[in-house]
């Protein structure tokens, strides 16, 4: 089971990070890219500070949030699991 504190502070140290340890890698890549860009395009333009805290704090309450969905996903795959397991143990009996 994925801990919902523990995605926060990933999070919380780089927006996106916690994506990847809730297996939500495809998020979790865009949010990188977009965290590690905003300095880059906005010391260009400036004012990046408030776009990066916008993506910071929707990605920390997303990950947060998503852990209950992972968790409820694996606990529908770890039954599907044991109902396999026992019914081929049921078919070599």
């Amino acid at each position: 089971m994925k801990k919902a504190w523990l995605a926060f502070i990933l999070s919380f140290l780089l927006p996106g990070l916690g994506h990847f340890y809730l297996g939500r890698t495809t998020k979790g890549s865009i949010l990188i890219g977009i965290a590690l860009f905003i300095p880059l395009l906005t010391s260009i333009v400036g004012g990046w500070a408030s776009l990066f805290f916008i993506i910071a704090v929707y990605a920390i309450v997303d990950s947060y949030n998503l852990t209950e969905v992972v968790n409820k996903e694996i606990k529908i795959a770890q039954r599907y699991i044991r109902f396999a397991h026992m019914k081929a143990q049921h078919r070599l009996s």
